[in-house]
């Protein structure tokens, strides 16, 4: 008779443990009690010392084998581990890649790159994950998702590596309400608006702490002014909303621009130069990519964010973005 591996001896004497009796365990594990008993004999003999002490009607492990179940216990354990890591390489089917994603980019940065991944990855389902930049950057510090999606690779520490695409550009919103607002035209050249008085109106923002908001906090630092914020919200397309409607002006990417409502605003495109907004995708440096990780990271660096942003019948945003230049 050949020594069983480690996780069969394992599962038998926990099954002996759990029902304190050869008859119930052999029963448990579907095996006749004469061969348990020959199991546990040829063990003892294989390991030199006894395995059960059968002492006061109480099944329990000798001394000198409490060693041997730990050693058990924690070469099943690694090996397991070992196995799904290397399954992460091996196995094609059935294989899930989790994906923590800001709320704001699923509709827009997804859609680039998602749709040709799955086409040539048909058995990886994907799982996203909609949260905080905190909560998806602790998650894939500690690998319990396997990409995290976000703006601004400048906010993430060195715990991830970033692929980054970009650069997304920029509009100064400007309504109706403003002494600065054009009629009669959507779009609004750099040449004809002095950024440093436009940053004096009245603003809607984003919160403190969003990449955007960090963005346009070096913005208004650049130019030495104290914005006036009459309101702040975590969406971007609320702000943008309520612009369109008059409360104030805003500072908004291209991709939160094409979606909105026709209304009396003017846009006007800022210098790529000073300020443009890069997305990333980021995962633990620690980590052992599989095939299919270096495959979506193949496929997200495809991107093109300036075809992205480019709204059919808009003007160019090189065109319209000519003109003045700010040194940082």
């Amino acid at each position: 008779m050949a020594i069983l591996n480690d996780n069969t001896i394992l599962q038998y004497l926990d099954s002996l443990l759990k029902y304190n009796s050869f008859t119930k365990a052999s029963e448990d594990l579907y095996i006749s009690q004469p061969y348990l008993t020959q199991v546990v004999k040829k063990t003892e003999k294989h390991i030199g010392v006894k395995i059960i002490d059968r002492g006061n009607n109480q099944i329990r492990l000798t001394e000198a084998v409490r060693l041997y179940y730990k050693y058990l216990t924690e070469n099943v354990e690694h090996t397991n581990n070992f196995i799904n890591q290397l399954n992460e390489f091996t196995q094609k089917k059935n294989s899930v890649i989790k994906i923590g994603v800001l709320p704001t980019l699923g509709s827009f940065l997804l859609p680039q790159f998602l749709p040709e991944f799955i086409k040539n990855h048909p058995d990886v389902k994907i799982e996203l994950e909609e949260a905080s930049p905190e909560i998806s950057v602790e998650k894939a510090i500690k690998g319990q998702i396997n990409f995290y999606i976000g703006q601004t690779p400048a906010t993430v520490g060195p715990q991830l590596e970033c692929e980054v695409r970009g650069h997304e550009p920029y509009y100064f919103m400007i309504p109706k309400t403003s002494k600065y607002y054009h009629p009669d035209q959507k779009f609004v050249n750099i040449e004809s608006v002095d950024i440093e008085k436009l940053l004096q109106e009245p603003l809607l923002l984003t919160c403190a702490g969003s990449a955007i908001r960090q963005q346009i906090n070096f913005l208004t630092h650049k130019f030495k002014t104290n914005p006036i914020i009459v309101l702040e919200s975590t969406n971007i397309e609320t702000i943008a909303s309520l612009s369109a409607k008059g409360i104030g002006s805003t500072i908004i990417p291209a991709t939160v621009a094409m979606h909105l409502d026709e209304g009396e605003y003017n846009l006007c495109p800022l210098p790529q130069d000073i300020l443009s907004l890069d997305y990333f995708l980021a995962y633990a440096k620690e980590r052992n990519l599989s095939p299919n990780e270096k495959d979506m990271i193949e496929t997200f660096k495809k991107i093109n964010i300036i075809e992205c942003t480019q709204k059919e019948g808009w003007p160019k945003f090189s065109e319209l973005g000519k003109g003045q230049k700010i040194k940082i």
